[in-house]
């Protein structure tokens, strides 16, 4: 490109066209994510309604992408970056294509932690060769917006209105703190302008609230939503459902809420009102759930519920602060087992005063759970958490010069400086095993 803008921009901003981008990850990975990215089909629909018109590019998709096992996700993403300049010239083509065809006045990513050096890759050639003015928001941006570059407006937590970006041209890396709501969101999620092909089940990705009520050492969601749970109603969910399955028929939905059950009284509305027939799956906690709720479930159509164990080992429960104990999760387990419901265990390892034989011990507790597959990730602290004071203040991390966006749950980057003494990727394969023969 030669750094020429290749089309002449409008002079008004409103009713323009704004390209929403999903950045590279997982299929750095090879690891198939075959869904529209739900963070932006929300973005597109709130810039829809503000008469502006919204498209939707995901760089994160691609052919012939497959289920990774977690060995093989430790080791390409320890490399991550190396592996994205491996392909840049790939993105740098689909990005190009995109632009070209929508020919966009203003450009949006959504940015998880570790995208934050492939986003600023990805806006600064944007900048040089279009100079059209960008926009980014999510968990990265909120957590790391100062690492962010090249964006005229940085969106901090959810995004409830974006009247800021009919005067964008104006602003230069400028912080939005927005109140996020749900309030007028009416069930009308934006169908249109999605640029990529899926699967009828990645049409099936949603989500009906955002934050969670939990203050696990581990998680950035309190420094994110504060503690707080923003809910669709439920009436509006269930219009957005049928809007998906009326056009896209997929074979199931898979409800992405931190904890979908969180609320007794919301749960029981949409089991007791969903009738689309399409198998459902969600996340919960296993304080959340009950044989009633799960009882209640089955008989609406869930087919999975995930929940996050973290531990199988009491002493690293209550370092979570999980408010759960040994018992609890077996029980829950067996509930899932006894109605016949597919499970996930969500599980970590590492943290760090975590021995190499509580990590074993843990790991055959959650086998003996019979999940149906293990969710394994590996410690890494995210900054604004409970458990990244600790490793600062036990010398683990220098808070001037540790970036997490070098790190992701999955790397065992880090898991590896603070326990060298541990052999990682034979663990790792006791969880592969596990999921790779079926689980129980």
């Amino acid at each position: 490109m030669s750094g020429q803008v290749p089309y002449s921009r409008k002079e008004s901003i409103l009713s323009n066209k704004v390209l929403l981008i999903n950045p590279p990850f997982a299929r750095l990975a090879g690891l198939e994510q075959d869904y529209v990215p739900m963070a932006l089909w929300h973005i597109s629909t709130l810039l829809k309604q503000q008469g502006f018109d919204p498209y939707i590019k995901n760089l994160n998709i691609k052919s012939g992408l497959h289920y990774v096992g977690y060995l093989e996700r430790t080791q390409k993403y320890s490399n991550l970056m190396s592996l994205y300049d491996m392909y840049k010239s790939d993105f740098y083509e689909e990005l190009n294509d995109a632009i070209k065809q929508i020919k966009p006045d203003i450009i949006g990513f959504t940015v998880l932690t570790p995208q934050i050096k492939i986003v600023n890759d990805l806006t600064r050639y944007i900048k040089f060769n279009y100079n059209i003015p960008i926009f980014c928001g999510g968990a990265g941006a909120t957590l790391n917006y100062f690492k962010i570059n090249n964006c005229n407006l940085i969106y901090l937590g959810g995004v409830s209105h974006l009247k800021d970006i009919d005067s964008i041209e104006n602003y230069t890396s400028t912080i939005i703190a927005d109140q996020f709501t749900f309030g007028n969101y009416k069930g009308n999620l934006n169908l249109d302008g999605i640029l990529d092909k899926y699967s009828p089940d990645g049409y099936g990705h949603v989500f009906s609230s955002v934050g969670c009520y939990a203050n696990c050492r581990f998680c950035a969601s309190p420094a994110i939503w504060h503690r707080k749970v923003y809910f669709k109603p439920i009436d509006s969910f269930l219009i957005e459902l049928k809007l998906i399955a009326d056009k896209f028929n997929p074979n199931k939905f898979q409800i992405w809420d931190e904890n979908f059950t969180a609320s007794t009284h919301r749960l029981k509305l949409f089991c007791e009102r969903y009738d689309l027939g399409i198998p459902w799956m969600c996340d919960s906690r296993i304080v959340s759930l009950n044989e009633n709720k799960i009882k209640l479930m089955k008989q609406s159509g869930c087919m999975q519920i995930a929940v996050g164990a973290e531990s199988g080992c009491q002493r690293i429960l209550d370092y979570l602060n999980k408010g759960v104990n040994t018992e609890t999760i077996k029980h829950t387990f067996d509930l899932l087992n006894k109605y016949e419901m597919k499970s996930k265990a969500y599980m970590i390892i590492g943290f760090p005063e975590e021995t190499e034989t509580e990590i074993l011990e843990s790991i055959e507790f959650i086998k003996s759970c019979n999940p149906t597959s293990i969710v394994l990730s590996l410690f890494t602290p995210y900054t604004h958490t409970l458990l990244y004071n600790e490793c600062v203040d036990k010398g683990l991390i220098n808070a001037e010069t540790y970036d997490e966006s070098d790190h992701s749950h999955q790397s065992g980057t880090f898991m590896k400086q603070i326990h060298p003494e541990i052999h990682i990727e034979n663990i790792i394969k006791l969880i592969d095993d596990y999921n790779f023969k079926g689980g129980k």
